[in-house]
């Protein structure tokens, strides 16, 4: 973490005397107005992956011993009600998967299996509920990018258009370097 933190607002002295390395704060600033939003959408992408890492751990969709438990409960009670009841109980998403199936026992193995089906994908749809932000994120960070470079060739070509086609070298590399770094 320390290290992250030195690269990101420190600066290191280069190879030359004098010379010094690009942090990754400096780096920011000039990549223009269109990093501010990249660096939002890389923390808000960053929290919602964490957070289906989180909820998404094999002990909440299928915690250890639940399928010994469920069939120690089937075998105790053929009725059914033990083991719905431990499905109930359970925290992981196998268990309301599991007691759709089983409240549906009497009904027939299409009923029972058209159960397990719609608990399925009923468990899926909360799975899945992060997801759609991270794949709107995916797909508008690279438009803002692209905005980013736009913008930095305009600014480039702008200098060279307001001092009359005399513009120096450093001028168009400035504008191209924050294309680049936006990018």
């Amino acid at each position: 973490m320390l290290a992250l933190i030195t690269y990101t607002f420190g600066a290191e002295v280069g190879e030359g005397a004098g010379e010094q390395k690009e942090t990754m704060l400096s780096l920011l600033k000039k990549g223009g107005p269109v990093m501010f939003p990249l660096g939002i959408a890389s923390i808000l992408a960053l929290a919602l992956g964490l957070e289906r890492f989180i909820s998404l751990s094999k002990e909440k969709v299928l915690p250890t011993g639940f399928l010994e438990g469920l069939g120690q409960a089937w075998n105790s009670d053929a009725s059914g009600n033990t083991a719905e009841k431990y499905c109930d109980d359970s925290l992981g998403s196998c268990g309301h998967i599991f007691k759709a199936g089983i409240q549906w026992r009497n009904e027939g193995y299409q009923a029972v299996s058209k159960a397990i089906e719609d608990a399925g994908a009923k468990e899926a749809d909360k799975m899945k509920r992060s997801l759609r932000p991270l794949s709107v994120i995916a797909g508008v960070c690279p438009l803002l990018g692209l905005l980013g470079t736009v913008y930095g060739m305009i600014d480039a070509f702008q200098k060279t258009a307001d001092s009359g086609g005399a513009a120096k070298t450093a001028d168009l590399a400035n504008g191209i370097y924050q294309a680049l770094v936006s990018t």
